[in-house]
This record gives structure tokens, sequence and C-alpha cells, in this order.
């Protein structure tokens, strides 16, 4: 069973319950589609995997205006500059 206080934890950290869920939900469907892990852990719970990254700061919602702006850049990039941009929620 998952520790509640990191559900809270992570609830504050990303800006209420709602955008929590939608970025758990996204999250583990990628992980769901053999994404790995970016969190060293002990569960095989994708909730929990999910939670450890959102509270590790690994993860993280981004706005559509500021998607569009990254898929543009990626196609701007494109033209052989050698400079890619991805449209990823993972934080380096």
């Amino acid at each position: 069973m998952a520790d509640y206080t990191k559900f809270f934890q992570a609830e504050e950290l990303v800006g209420g319950r709602f955008k929590l869920a939608s970025l758990m939900q996204k999250r583990i469907v990628e992980l769901m589609q053999g994404a790995v892990p970016l969190v060293e852990t002990s569960s095989i719970r994708l909730s929990e995997i999910a939670l450890d990254e959102i509270l590790d700061g690994k993860i993280h919602l981004v706005p559509a205006s500021e998607l569009e702006e990254e898929l543009s850049d990626v196609a701007l990039a494109a033209d052989g500059s050698g400079e890619v941009v991805t449209a990823a929620t993972t934080k380096k």
C-alpha cells in the first residue's frame, strides 16, 4: 500500500490532485509500454514508481502551449543543425 504522505507531498509539488492524477496516469501508461523507470526503487507497482519519479523531480507536466513550442522547435531542428529538442515529460 502506498504511503499517503507521498501523495500529499506530490499533490503540493504538482499543484493539485487533478494534475497529479493526470501526470501519474500519463507516466503509468509510458511505464506499461516499456519505459524505463527514472528512479531506483524496489517497488514493482507502477503507481509507486510514478509517484517516486514525481517526488524526485524527474517528471513534470508540460502545458500544451509549451509542448507546441517544443514540437515546432523539433521541426526547425530538422534542418540539419544538429540540435534536437524533444517534448518529453522527463527532466535532465
